[in-house]
């Protein structure tokens, strides 16, 4: 059984799981949790040199390490991480904290593979498939680094997210250009990185599950009872989750073809009463599943995007909305995709 790291400050005798908490996370994962409570720099360093000869799937690292060292200062577990991947470049090191995300400036994140906030994983209900999802999706990038065989850095992307052919070309150009030429020890992080943040977090080539259910015309309980019939449509490529799933854009249209007929110039939300049928939905209940655009009460208009809610930028805080009652993200201005931006709520004010 392999190894999974908690890397965690001793100011604070709550913050380490409890005895509860580490079960569940080590019968979900089939994992050892190993908690280290670091008190200064030196075990930090005697606790780099136990990674090497353990069979460690990865590190769970506190963003906020406090009363470290005889000062009891603070220091960020970025830093730490960062020698973890020189030291260890297999090994990815997720964050974890209190705060939320959005709350830790962008440049802070860069050494941690993924982020999640600490009273989730101690919770009733931890996001164990996106850390699986994490662990097991960076292992097949450091397998497909060592096989790579003198193939370029875009025939080895194209084979961990296996794109519909129709969309290949377009996603072997979005892939960045320091991921294009050959990988060395370092480039499964960014890879890992750039497939979880960007390619899975910016509609273009995949929606989640508010997208899809937007372009449907659905809301999220109309769009669950369209969701079986959609499964040609999942992304299966690599750090794919059950508890994250995205779906090709370019191939929801094709699963609706199979359900309905759906003519060439129209848009797929204007046969969401045809889908509904489709799965047995009659017309009283049917009312209860169609998407209606947030700030909008009562419109008989379909959305035709997501957007965030406000400018916290949460990724679980979007609503349907009207394009015409957005903004374009800044973050999202020069988009790498060249396809549909991320947009913030904002409607426009009335003449």
């Amino acid at each position: 059984m392999k190894t999974l790291y908690w890397i965690d400050d001793t100011h604070d005798k709550s913050k380490p799981p409890n005895e509860a908490a580490k079960r569940r996370l080590e019968n979900g994962l089939n994992v050892h949790l190993q908690v280290e409570t670091i008190k200064d720099r030196e075990q930090f360093g005697k606790l780099l040199l136990t990674l090497v000869g353990k069979r460690t799937c990865g590190v769970l690292m506190d963003y906020e390490l406090t009363a470290v060292g005889e000062e009891g200062q603070m220091t960020f577990g970025t830093t730490w991480a960062a020698e973890i991947r020189a030291a260890h470049p297999s090994i990815p090191v997720i964050g974890i904290s209190h705060k939320r995300e959005c709350e830790i400036p962008k440049f802070r994140l860069e050494s941690f593979l993924a982020f999640f906030q600490r009273d989730l994983l101690m919770g009733l209900h931890p996001p164990l498939k996106d850390i699986d999802a994490m662990l097991s999706g960076y292992s097949a990038v450091c397998r497909t680094l060592k096989k790579q065989d003198g193939k370029s850095g875009v025939d080895l992307m194209v084979g961990l997210v296996k794109p519909p052919a129709n969309v290949a070309g377009l996603f072997k150009a979005a892939i960045p250009s320091n991921l294009r030429g050959r990988w060395d020890e370092e480039t499964p992080h960014v890879v890992g990185r750039w497939l979880w943040h960007d390619f899975q977090g910016l509609p273009g080539f995949l929606f989640d599950q508010l997208g899809v259910a937007t372009h449907l015309g659905l809301n999220l309980k109309g769009f669950e009872r369209m969701r079986a019939k959609l499964d040609a449509a999942r992304y299966q490529g690599v750090f794919s989750s059950d508890e994250r799933p995205r779906w090709w854009v370019c191939a929801i249209r094709e699963a609706v073809q199979k359900i309905i007929s759906v003519p060439a110039n129209v848009r797929v939300s204007s046969l969401r009463q045809e889908l509904l049928a489709s799965v047995g939905v009659n017309q009283d209940e049917r009312k209860t599943l169609l998407a209606r655009p947030y700030g909008r009460k009562g419109s008989d208009e379909i959305p035709d995007c997501v957007a965030y809610r406000d400018d916290e930028r949460e990724e679980d805080d979007c609503v349907q909305s009207l394009f015409g009652d957005t903004i374009v993200d800044e973050r999202d201005v020069n988009s790498a995709f060249g396809f549909e931006a991320r947009r913030v709520y904002a409607p426009r004010s009335k003449p």
